[in-house]
């Protein structure tokens, strides 16, 4: 295999990792929506094995997790940011604030809806009461969450303040951060009864 022989030292440079992970703002050693679904996945196991303190995990509610990510932030968010580039916001940071708060105002809020949905319900709780009242709770605060956790990291990508080979690691560090937080909020258990 000729790509494993490289010179010694070259598999530890930033050129070499940041080629073979961040070419082009995609990863390449898998598709965006599989590294969307390792990471809704993972925010969901973080969430029951050391927020929740779970003994075990619960795999419908991973998998659930998993596919929601891949959907939504694997499929659904490439097309709405491809969107987001094509519109005439200006130029400069008047177009960067415009797309952040269209991300923040439209997308982020609509698109946590269906994870609350898909997550009452692959617990067992079935009952469309329950759910809406779980969603009329939680859905502020993780919409205010999404805020607070991505959109300063998506700025810090947009100012430059993360140098571009780092640029994909640190948005899917935030989107881990994200993850997290959806899945403890929209899996917590209702202390008002």
């Amino acid at each position: 295999m000729p790509w494993l022989v490289r010179p010694r030292g070259a598999w530890l440079t930033r050129v070499y990792f940041s080629r073979m992970l961040h070419g082009r703002g995609v990863c390449r050693l898998a598709p965006p929506a599989a590294v969307a679904a390792l990471i809704g996945g993972s925010g969901d196991a973080i969430s029951q094995l050391v927020i929740e303190a779970r003994a075990e995990v619960d795999a419908p509610r991973l998998l659930t997790c998993a596919c929601l990510g891949s959907v939504i932030d694997g499929a659904i968010l490439q097309r709405w940011y491809a969107k987001l580039q094509r519109l005439e916001l200006g130029r400069g940071a008047s177009a960067l604030l415009g797309r952040l708060l269209l991300h923040h105002a439209v997308f982020a809020p609509a698109f946590a809806i269906p994870a609350f949905i898909a997550a009452t319900n692959s617990t067992g709780a079935r009952d469309s009461r329950a759910a809406a009242q779980k969603l009329r709770r939680e859905w502020r605060p993780a919409a205010r969450d999404h805020l607070l956790v991505v959109g300063p990291g998506q700025l810090a990508n947009a100012c430059g303040l993360v140098s571009k080979s780092h640029a994909v690691l640190w948005a899917n560090l935030c989107q881990l951060l994200w993850a997290t937080a959806l899945s403890w909020r929209s899996h917590r258990p209702d202390i008002s009864r």
